[in-house]
């Protein structure tokens, strides 16, 4: 699985940008997993939180948030700009590639 200059290889959960290794904790790799599967269509946040944390109902924490920032930070050329994890106001997230 590719996107822009990061590749993703889900079975070993390894991920390399530019060819260097970058290191996720589970729970980003995870995320950033069901963000690929989505295929460019949103995912929203209350879906995120049961697929990646295990919530069974939506409650109220910006966990994904912070997760999505970490993921930004580690993957997206200039966090602040991104060009590929984007955010859909008021829904959730999506994947560009």
């Amino acid at each position: 699985m590719r996107f822009g200059d990061v590749a993703v290889d889900p079975k070993r959960r390894t991920v390399d940008k530019e060819g260097r290794p970058v290191e996720l904790a589970p729970r980003e790799f995870d995320l950033l997993l069901c963000l690929l599967r989505g295929e460019g269509a949103v995912v929203d946040r209350a879906t995120l939180l049961t697929e990646v944390w295990g919530y069974k109902r939506p409650v109220p924490t910006r966990t994904v948030d912070t997760h999505v920032a970490n993921l930004r930070a580690k993957l997206e050329d200039d966090p602040a700009r991104p060009r590929h994890i984007l955010t859909v106001r008021k829904v959730g997230y999506r994947l560009r590639r």
